[in-house]
């Protein structure tokens, strides 16, 4: 599902009935978001993907406060240093999918199951 933060009142309500009518059902959902608040209030699971990869996974409440942190500090940090770790960042998956290529191909993983490169600070829910 899409975040639905800058639609109307109404559409908002729509999408939130229809997620609990799968809570209810005992549906898993995968809901995408960077807004925080919502994947809180809309969760009990958080997988917090950075860059790529998966950096914590667990209860939302927990894994929501550890990004709280992260995100406190990195905007505490000058235009220089935020350049510098998501440059750093970038390589590495630079250099990650160098090798992923240089590998033989019954050895590759199949990206198209995880739908490949995952952007950074993506929060992946999922197990209402």
């Amino acid at each position: 599902m899409k975040p639905y933060l800058s639609v109307t009142p109404r559409f908002t309500k729509k999408c939130t009935d229809k997620i609990e009518q799968f809570q209810e059902e005992g549906k898993t959902i995968f809901f995408v978001s960077h807004a925080l608040s919502q994947v809180r209030t809309m969760c009990n699971r958080i997988i917090w993907l950075h860059y790529g990869e998966v950096r914590l996974d667990g209860p939302a409440e927990e894994v929501g406060l550890e990004y709280s942190k992260f995100v406190h500090r990195f905007n505490k940090l000058s235009k220089e240093e935020k350049t510098e770790y998501q440059q750093n960042l970038k390589q590495r998956q630079t250099n990650t999918n160098e090798l992923q290529r240089s590998l033989p191909k019954k050895s590759q993983p199949d990206f198209k199951k995880n739908n490949g490169s995952l952007s950074q600070h993506s929060l992946g829910i999922h197990d209402f």
